[in-house]
């Protein structure tokens, strides 16, 4: 029988999830491993989830309640990271849902191997409504210490050689932590930080941390839905940059304080123009109006093809819709999508013969998926001149636009 002296807290921050929490919760009670306390935080829900919890509070005596005013998902966070009492603390989003042998395995393969502050579950899986995708990273399977954490995990948060290309994510809910270390980091978040909380809260533990253990372990669901907690907020960030302006000046002046890695902050700099594009891409196209940021071969005037269907290349239709800086001759993406934005309906790549344009911008933002796409685009006749990816000299501090950089809060 297994050993289960180590205790797991399971924070699952939780608003209007009524649909999915059910069976969030039921995953992490039917967990292989038993030595769990599960915090269930009811951010001032307006619909059943208050009751759903109560509910399983009293099936399950591991679980305890909070129901508090609403107040985002880092108080969420917050609130149960500040009671709990186990020797590490996972989080699970109220509408995802685990794998019965998450926790399992990170305590046999994580934390029994080296006791680290911090253990990195390698992978997850994306689910939709018509089926699910692994995502997997080729990350060694090891122990970090002490400067090993600096050179070698900061390089893969952001790969600051190919793009934007992450092998291993700032996002708290594939990280567990020593208790004392997160409820250390995690109040120092600012409530106000409604994208990119888990970078900087995974940033200020990695900072402070003395190993770090990677454990490959896919058994995280990220449900996909269009009303989730991050889709609204990239959404509510299109006409106010304050909270992104917030974010980056928290990250720099923490990253002054106790670093002094010229690797580390260029790869901060590349974070941050990757999470702008991601929160307000329009502030980084209005700042570099000379050409299409950061396409530097796209001047105002091209025709173009927009590539992607995403959330980089609807923003990137919108704004050339509403400017009119560049003719849009049509948009497209390898998985043919039945998706529509003002007007424009995603087509199938065949259909690039068919129109005038002087660049395919393919608008993605994964260095190794846009190498795939520009290959794929070749061998269907498309001449290489015409591709237009992402410039990486032109990710750099002077970028980043003035209205987050220079204002302060």
């Amino acid at each position: 029988m297994l050993n289960a002296s180590i205790q797991i807290s399971i924070v699952v921050p939780i608003y209007n999830v009524e649909e999915y929490l059910k069976r969030c919760i039921e995953s992490i009670i039917e967990q292989t491993y038993k030595n769990l306390e599960i915090i269930l935080v009811d951010d001032g829900s307006t619909d059943c989830c208050p009751e759903i919890c109560d509910y399983y509070s009293k099936v399950d005596n591991r679980i305890q309640v909070i129901h508090k005013k609403n107040g985002g998902l880092v108080s969420a966070r917050k609130a149960g990271t500040a009671v709990a009492k186990g020797d590490y603390i996972l989080n699970v989003d109220g509408d995802d849902w685990i794998e019965k042998d998450r926790v399992e395995v990170l305590v046999v393969e994580g934390i029994k191997s080296a006791k680290s502050d911090m253990i990195y579950l390698s992978g997850y899986k994306k689910d939709y409504r018509n089926g699910s995708i692994c995502i997997e990273s080729d990350i060694p399977i090891k122990t970090f210490y002490e400067d090993e954490i600096r050179k070698q995990i900061f390089p893969l948060l952001m790969d600051v050689n190919e793009g934007f290309h992450t092998r291993v994510k700032s996002i708290l809910v594939a990280w567990a932590v020593r208790r004392e270390l997160l409820q250390e980091k995690q109040i120092l978040v600012d409530d106000r930080i409604s994208m990119g909380e888990d970078i900087i809260c995974i940033w200020f533990c990695l900072l402070s941390a003395r190993s770090v253990t990677f454990v490959k372990q896919d058994g995280y669901h990220y449900v996909q839905r269009s009303s989730s907690l991050s889709h609204t907020a990239a959404i509510s960030l299109g006409d106010d940059y304050s909270r992104m302006k917030i974010w980056y000046q928290q990250l720099k002046e923490y990253l002054e304080m106790y670093n002094d890695s010229k690797e580390i902050n260029q790869i901060f700099i590349y974070t941050t123009i990757w999470s702008i594009m991601l929160a307000n891409y329009e502030l980084l196209l209005k700042k570099h109006p000379q050409y299409l940021y950061p396409f530097t071969k796209v001047k105002k005037g091209h025709k173009i093809v927009v590539y992607g269907a995403g959330r980089i290349g609807q923003s990137l239709l919108q704004y050339l819709l509403r400017t009119k800086d560049n003719e849009v001759t049509l948009w497209v993406d390898q998985n043919e999508k039945e998706s529509t934005l003002l007007g424009y309906k995603v087509s199938s790549i065949e259909d690039i013969i068919k129109v005038n344009y002087d660049y395919i911008v393919i608008a993605v933002m994964d260095a190794y998926l846009i190498r795939g796409i520009k290959q794929y685009l070749i061998t269907k006749g498309i001449p290489e001149q015409k591709i237009a990816i992402m410039d990486v000299s032109v990710m750099s501090e002077e970028a980043i636009p003035n209205e987050i950089k220079n204002d302060r809060v």
